[in-house]
C-alpha cells in the first residue's frame, strides 16, 4: 500500500513537471490567463503558413482584402478588378514599388522616340493589359503650338505609334490599341513658353 501510494505521487509528480516544463510564462504572456476554451493547440500553424506560402507562389491566392475600396466592410476584391481600376483611373497616378506612373509619355522637341524611363511607365500598364485581356487602351497624341496644325498632327500621330509599338513589345496585341492624334489643339498647359511646351508633347494613356 504505502508503495502504490509513493508510485502515485510520483505519477502526479512528473505529470506536474511536464506541464510546466511544456507551457513556460516568459515574455509577453506570462501574466496571462488563458482560457481552456480559446486553446489551439490542435491547429498546426506551421502546415497551414506553408501552405498559403505555397499558393501565393502558385498564384492561387487571388482575392486580397482592400478597406476603402470594397467599401467600409472590406469586401474582397480580386487583383483582376484592382488592374482594372488601374487603367480606369487614367487621370491618376499610380504608385508600383515606390515609384509613380503617370498614363502620360513625353516627349522631346520635335521627337518621337520612347526614352527609357517612358519605357518603365509603357511596361507597367501593358503589365495590366496582359493580366487582364478584355481591357482596350487609347493612346491621344499631342503637340506644342509651334509648328503648322497640319504637322502637328502627323507628329501627335507618330508619337502614339512610337507608344503603340512599345506596348506591343511588352505583349500587348495591336487589336487591344486605340490610336489618335489631337496635334496642337488641346494643350495640357496653356502657357507660351518651354514649360508649358514640355507638358503638351505627350500621349495620353486611356482606358476605354
Amino acid at each position: 500500500m504505502y508503495n502504490q501510494l509513493k508510485l502515485g505521487l510520483g505519477i502526479a509528480l512528473i505529470a506536474s513537471l511536464a506541464a510546466c516544463s511544456s507551457n513556460p510564462k516568459t515574455g509577453e504572456n506570462a501574466d496571462m490567463n488563458i482560457d481552456p476554451a480559446t486553446d489551439d493547440s490542435g491547429v498546426d500553424y506551421e502546415e497551414r503558413a506553408r501552405l498559403e506560402l505555397e499558393k501565393a507562389d502558385t498564384g492561387e491566392i487571388n482575392e486580397v482584402e482592400v478597406m476603402g475600396t470594397g467599401g467600409a466592410t472590406g469586401a474582397a476584391v480580386s487583383s483582376e478588378e484592382l488592374a482594372s481600376q488601374d487603367l480606369n483611373a487614367a487621370n491618376q497616378p499610380v504608385t508600383d514599388m515606390g515609384q509613380t506612373f503617370e498614363p502620360v509619355i513625353y516627349f522631346g522637341y520635335d521627337q518621337y522616340i520612347v526614352d527609357d524611363t517612358s519605357l518603365e511607365t509603357v511596361k507597367h500598364y501593358a503589365a495590366i493589359l496582359v493580366d487582364n485581356p478584355d481591357e482596350k487602351i487609347q493612346l491621344v497624341g499631342h503637340t506644342d503650338e509651334r509648328g503648322t496644325p497640319e504637322y502637328n498632327l502627323a507628329l501627335g500621330e507618330r508619337r502614339a505609334k512610337a507608344v503603340a509599338e512599345a506596348f506591343m513589345l511588352y505583349g500587348v496585341s495591336d487589336d487591344r490599341i486605340d490610336v489618335i492624334t489631337m496635334g496642337e489643339e488641346m494643350p495640357a498647359n496653356e502657357g507660351h513658353d518651354e514649360e508649358a511646351w514640355s507638358k503638351n508633347r505627350r500621349v495620353e494613356i486611356k482606358a476605354q
